[in-house]
């Protein structure tokens, strides 16, 4: 940043001059010159793709940790922080799978509640008809695990 605003400023100040005032060596300034992109940044964009692939091979489920193991796998020397800052300057997001809760129990062995009502809801006064989705078979062994 300091490298681009020496580069900037140089045709109206001398380059030492601005090197010292913004507390970098003009060496540096020169040989940012040279090969403004660094060695860092060379590995992130390398790393970037790797990181794609494995993301994309994953069908976007996986996350940084995961995509770090199998970096590491691969005989890739990274950190999972590394990883993590990666993917989100590719804004790759790990898609959440939510698990399968199974929310009915049934018992084959317990008997089926009849149907009284047979979906005829109409009644002419108050307190007639009540109608709930619990059997008091349910109620029981909710009661007994408490």
């Amino acid at each position: 940043m300091k490298y681009a605003y020496i580069q900037e400023q140089s045709q109206l100040h001398a380059v030492d001059r601005l090197c010292r005032i913004l507390d970098v060596s003009s060496s540096g300034y020169y040989g940012w010159m040279k090969d403004p992109v660094s060695n860092r940044k060379r590995r992130d964009e390398a790393l970037k793709v790797k990181v794609r692939v494995s993301h994309e091979e994953s069908h976007g489920i996986y996350g940084s940790p995961r995509i770090y193991r199998d970096l590491k796998a691969l005989g890739e020397p990274v950190s999972r922080k590394r990883i993590a800052r990666l993917m989100q300057e590719e804004q790759l997001v790990a898609r959440v799978v939510k698990a399968f809760k199974r929310t009915t129990i049934s018992d084959p062995a317990l008997p089926v509640a009849k149907n009284l009502l047979a979906q005829d809801f109409t009644a002419t006064a108050p307190n007639q008809r009540w109608v709930s989705d619990i059997k008091i078979q349910d109620i029981h062994k909710l009661l007994d695990t408490l």
